[in-house]
Order: C-alpha cells, then sequence, then structure tokens
C-alpha cells in the first residue's frame, strides 16, 4: 500500500499543467494515508466500515444507486473519493485499474444528467493511473529479470513437453483404479479416493482449459456455438470495448467433448453444492494447491521437460523470498502453451504475446500489462 502512495506522489511531482487533475490525486494521495495505517491491509473490515458490505458485486450496486442520487459536480467528485479506497486499497496495480474501469463502466450505463462530467472526471484519473502503472513498471524490470533467472513457469518448454504432461495426467485419470493399485498414485491411509481422483482431473482440465480452482469444482461451463468453443461461468468477467463479455475459449491438447466430460467427472467425485466462491477456496484452496506440488511438482515422473529440467520450479521475488509453485501455476503454463501454438502457427508474423495470452486467459488485453504475463514466464 504504501508502495502506491509513494507511486502516486512521484507521479503527481511529474505532473505539469492540469491543476484539477493534480488537486484529485491530492486527494487520493490524502485518502490512502489516512486509512493505510488504521485497517492494516484488511480490506474486508475497511468494505464493511466504509460500505456495509464486504463483496465486491455488493459494493458496485451501492455505487451504483449513489451516483444515480448525484445532483452536481461536487457531489459525483465527492462520491468518487469515497470510492478511492475501494479501488486501491490494498490491491495490484492491475486490479485497481480494472476496479476503476468497472466503476466507470457503470457511470456510463446509469446515463443521467451528470454522467458525462464523472466520465470526464474519472477518465482524466484512470489516463494517470496508466501513467502511474508505467512509472511503477520501470521500477520493476530488475525484479521482472530477476523473477525470469528462477521462475515458477519454465518459458522454455516444448509445445511438446506440456503436451506429454497432459498426457500422462490423462492416463492416470482415465485408469485411476488400476494406477491406484499399482501404487503410480499415492494415496495416504486417510486419504478419500473421491479427492484425489478430483485432484488428477482438476489438473488436466486447467492445463487444457487454463481455468481457476473454483471455476472449475463450482461454475465453469464449455460452450460450442457455431463451431466456437465458449467459456462460461468464469469467476471473474472481462467485457471488451463495446461492453460484451469475452468468452471465447481454447481447449488444448484433448477434444472439447472430452473436456466437458471430464469437467461433469470432476463434479460427481467432489460436488459443492450450493456453497459459496469464499467456502469453497476456504476448504479446498490450500488442499488444491498442496496436492499440486505433491503430485505433480516434486513428482519426477510428471514434471520433467524433454531436456531433463522441471518444468515447474520454485520461483524467486525481488526481496529474495522463494515461493513454491501453486495450482494456478497451470494456467499460467496453459498461457504460455497457446502462446507457443500461436508462434508456430503464424511464423511469418510478429505476435503481441500480452495479446495472446490475455486472449486465452479471457482477460482485456493492455499493451502495458507485460509485468502481469511476465510474471507467468
Amino acid at each position: 500500500m504504501n508502495k502506491v502512495i509513494k507511486d502516486i506522489k512521484a507521479q503527481i511531482a511529474l505532473l505539469t499543467g492540469n491543476d484539477e487533475v493534480k488537486e484529485n490525486l491530492l486527494k487520493e494521495v490524502s485518502i490512502l494515508e489516512n486509512i493505510n495505517n488504521k485497517y492494516d491491509n484488511d480490506r474486508k473490515e475497511l468494505h464493511k466500515e466504509l460500505y456495509g458490505y464486504v463483496s465486491d458485486a455488493k459494493i458496485k450496486e451501492l455505487f451504483k444507486k449513489e451516483f444515480k442520487k448525484c445532483k452536481n459536480d461536487d457531489s459525483v467528485s465527492n462520491l468518487y473519493n469515497k470510492y478511492i479506497p475501494y479501488i486501491w486499497f490494498n490491491r495490484t496495480l492491475n486490479t485497481s485499474l480494472k476496479k476503476h474501469s468497472e466503476l466507470r463502466k457503470i457511470i456510463k450505463e446509469a446515463n443521467t444528467r451528470k454522467t458525462n462530467y464523472a466520465l470526464n472526471v474519472t477518465f482524466s484519473l484512470g489516463q494517470k493511473d496508466v501513467d502511474i502503472y508505467k512509472f511503477r513498471q520501470s521500477k520493476t524490470d530488475v525484479r521482472v529479470t530477476k523473477q525470469r533467472e528462477n521462475n515458477t513457469v519454465e518459458s522454455d518448454f516444448k509445445i511438446k513437453d506440456m503436451e506429454t504432461l497432459v498426457k500422462k495426467i490423462k492416463d492416470l485419470v482415465d485408469n485411476f483404479d488400476k494406477r491406484l493399485e499399482e501404487k503410480v498414485i499415492h494415496k495416504a491411509s486417510s486419504a478419500k479416493v473421491n479427492i484425489i481422483k478430483a485432484y488428477y482431473i482438476s489438473f488436466l482440465l486447467a492445463l487444457t482449459t487454463g481455468r481457476r480452482q473454483i471455476e472449475l469444482l463450482k461454475d465453469f461451463q464449455i460452450v460450442t456455438k457455431r463451431g466456437k468453443v465458449e467459456f462460461h461461468g468464469l469467476a471473474k468477467k472481462n467485457y471488451d470495448e463495446n461492453g460484451k463479455e469475452i468468452v471465447e475459449g481454447k481447449v488444448i491438447f484433448i477434444s472439447v467433448k472430452e473436456a466437458q466430460k471430464y469437467l461433469k467427472m470432476l463434479r460427481k467425485e467432489l460436488p459443492v453444492g450450493d456453497m459459496t466462491n469464499e467456502q469453497i477456496n476456504k476448504k479446498y484452496n490450500a488442499m488444491f494447491n498442496k496436492a499440486f506440488r505433491d503430485r505433480i511438482v516434486n513428482n519426477k515422473e510428471l514434471n520433467i521437460k524433454s531436456d531433463g529440467k522441471p518444468l515447474f520450479n520454485n520461483s524467486v521475488d525481488a526481496n529474495g523470498k522463494v515461493k513454491a509453485p501453486n495450482f494456478h501455476k497451470m494456467r499460467s503454463a496453459y498461457a504460455l502453451t497457446v502462446y507457443k501454438m500461436e508462434c508456430e502457427k503464424r511464423k511469418d508474423k510478429k505476435i503481441d504475446r500480452v495479446e495472446v495470452m490475455a486472449k486465452a486467459l479471457n482477460q482485456v488485453y493492455r499493451k502495458n500489462n507485460a509485468e502481469y504475463y511476465d510474471k507467468a514466464l
């Protein structure tokens, strides 16, 4: 959080002209500094006290109602300042930019007589947010380079390496009972067979669809329309410039029908019923991360490339802290594989890595989002 405040101050120092934008940015700094120590990075506590709700959906609904009540320019500015902590507090810069865009979308859809003024003010601030992002990115080149030296997903893997891993996991799923009997699949005496099987099915789907654990367990659906594949039920919805949800999907190494079959199989082995996302994450997140490390990362038969090196490694952050790979890293591996496939497909054309990876993950393409995707390399 202190880093965000420092970046905003640094950017303010570089501003020339446009006193209104500078004044608004100074207000942001003041608001953030006032709440920084009080809440000790507890975003839920801050949300509950300031807005009466914890969830993003409830807070955005509240913003929508309050914006419609705004009667003049000052009330719009005051409302935006009220929601600065929601946008910025204890979030990454990418997420903050996303939250900023979501509120702008609500303003635009409200279409009140204050909409144009609100869009102009927030657009100016949004542009400065992008400038702050660029400023931060220039300061993180050394850290990104360091991450690449010992990375969680080795970027020099071949498509064949990923395909081999998928085939091996698919064999374990398709012949689960036999592999369990052969002790190829490890089972502790207290472990439940259905959960072990669910682990391997989720690994297979994460590597072939790039979807999050929560999506695979609950709402994710693979739909075909007019020969095209669409991913529905995503935990984080993203929209293009026309306000249309980004749903185009790509299944790799297995067929769409197989992916749909494994998705049904997963939910049969591990039904979550009417559990909320928060309840599912609380119950299963640590279990699935540990299972990924124990059954994939630490398995020399699976976590290996054609050159004998591991596909998944520990990573080292800028402070020298070692981080073990988690379930989410299969999503990174999927996106990198899609990018490599695109490079092979269009050998004669220049490929924008960020654009391809963003599309693969159903995210909004931003040229200055490179740092986010560098973390996946």
